[in-house]
């Protein structure tokens, strides 16, 4: 089969779990949901460039991201319009800007907490001091390793968080939805 006809294969299978993440962005920033088609519309023309260079996984997930990034344009574009807050505080505006960023902020404080928490009470002081911004030097010495250990901990820690958050993102656009 043809890469274009594996895409299309693709399309077809996940086009109601796209499909469905985009109304929930949609919703989530106060935008209507028929909105949602536009969206899978972009999608299809993006995912179908990078296809071949994802796998099955990835091109979920690089789906889901395209659809909110899309919203995300399309809430720039009505940047000037205001939103009342869901449900519970309609007293409160806010752009719609705001209200997907703020989403945005909390999906990736969520995957991130999670992430850290998933690292030995060695490798969260490191980070934490790191986040502070004290040196490799003055870390060493308060957990008793070689500046040069601290580095190279700190550079492993980066990339296996980066990995964590890469695959909490991937399930975003996975089983999740």
């Amino acid at each position: 089969m043809a890469t274009s006809e594996l895409f299309e294969v693709f399309y077809r299978e996940n086009y109601n779990r796209i499909l469905n993440y985009a109304r929930v962005v949609l919703r989530e920033v106060g935008l209507p949901q028929d909105l949602a088609e536009d969206a899978m519309q972009e999608v299809y023309i993006r995912a179908g460039l990078r296809y071949a260079k994802c796998s099955h996984d990835h091109l979920v997930a690089l789906c889901c991201t395209i659809a909110r990034y899309w919203v995300i344009s399309q809430v720039r574009l009505k940047a000037n319009q205001a939103l009342p807050l869901p449900s519970d505080s309609s007293a409160i505006a806010f752009s719609s800007a705001d209200a997907l960023e703020a989403l945005v902020i909390q999906e990736t404080h969520a995957r991130l907490s999670d992430c850290v928490g998933q690292l030995s009470a060695q490798e969260q002081k490191i980070v934490q001091a790191k986040i502070e911004g004290l040196k490799s030097k003055i870390i060493g010495e308060q957990i008793g390793l070689p500046a040069e250990t601290v580095d190279m901990r700190y550079y492993r820690i980066r990339k296996q968080l980066s990995k964590c958050m890469d695959s909490k993102a991937a399930s975003v656009g996975g089983e999740a939805i």
